[in-house]
């Protein structure tokens, strides 16, 4: 029996990690540790609780490397626990854009960011109808009313849905400059929806379907409304825009995003994705 264990104190004591008992090896040279699937199941809040894992998944693989056995704990790739480390920071910095645009959630949320479900938002205890779990300010939810590109919107008459989609769009082409970027690097680049199929994709798997010909029609007249409302912005403000952030897949993907995620907020701000209240 094998017992590899890995305690660190310090910040917390309940971070302990402890790999599953390696039950009697079998001839075969390897055996794998989903080591992984172990971290997701504890809550390590700082990044030097990583960098100890690190430090692990060297040691074994040099303890291997110069030993005589046979027999091998492998971890997962380090690109894994990289993946890991990125998640964490990435929920970290969401969660200080939140505080600095003053927002305000309850203690019975968690926020749980994976590789497999990616972002989510849990309930830690049972919440009663009435109960307040967060409060999010107008101003720091994106609309076309709130975004940098407003002049350009509402010159060009685009309101609902495109005006929020080029807004999105323009959000991103600032990268770390906008003021969402705490909120947008959260996000998927698209959702999973037909209207971002490919027409084979469309064609093989909603064949025979009601949904055939209207996913259809919708990406069709989807596509007009880039040729007709989108494409002409880009020459009226060269210096503003960046072509390569509003190509039609760009504004495909954003559309996605609207569709899953954005809230009708109020009569002045219309439509818009309201950050923490989509995850």
């Amino acid at each position: 029996m094998h017992l590899l264990s890995a305690r660190f104190d310090g910040h917390n004591a309940s971070e302990v990690v402890f790999l599953r008992k390696i039950e009697a090896f079998t001839p075969s040279p390897i055996k794998v540790v989903n080591f992984l699937s172990l971290l997701n199941n504890t809550k390590a809040k700082h990044e030097w609780f990583l960098i100890y894992l690190f430090a692990i998944h060297a040691a074994i693989q040099i303890f291997y490397f110069f030993s005589q056995t046979e027999h091998v704990f492998v971890f997962l790739p380090l690109n894994n626990l990289l993946s890991l480390f990125f998640l964490l920071r990435r929920m970290r910095a969401f969660k200080r854009w939140m505080k600095s645009q003053g927002f305000e959630w309850s203690d019975a949320l968690e926020f749980v960011d994976t590789p497999e479900e990616g972002i989510a938002v849990r309930a830690l205890c049972q919440l009663k109808e009435g109960d307040v779990v967060a409060k999010m300010p107008k101003e720091a939810c994106l609309t076309i009313k709130t975004s940098g590109a407003r002049e350009i919107i509402e010159d060009a008459g685009l309101d609902g849905h495109l005006g929020l989609a080029f807004a999105i769009m323009y959000e991103r082409s600032l990268g770390g400059d906008s003021p969402w970027a705490g909120y947008l690097q959260l996000l998927p680049h698209q959702e999973c929806l037909p209207l971002v199929w490919t027409l084979n994709e469309v064609n093989a798997l909603l064949c025979g379907t009601e949904l055939h010909q209207a996913v259809q029609e919708e990406k069709a007249l989807m596509y007009e409304d880039w040729k007709e409302d989108i494409l002409p912005l880009l020459d009226l403000a060269p210096s503003k825009l960046k072509p390569k952030f509003f190509g039609i897949e760009q504004y495909f993907a954003a559309k996605s995003l609207i569709s899953s995620r954005s809230f009708s907020i109020d009569d002045y701000h219309g439509f818009g994705m309201v950050p923490l209240a989509d995850l």
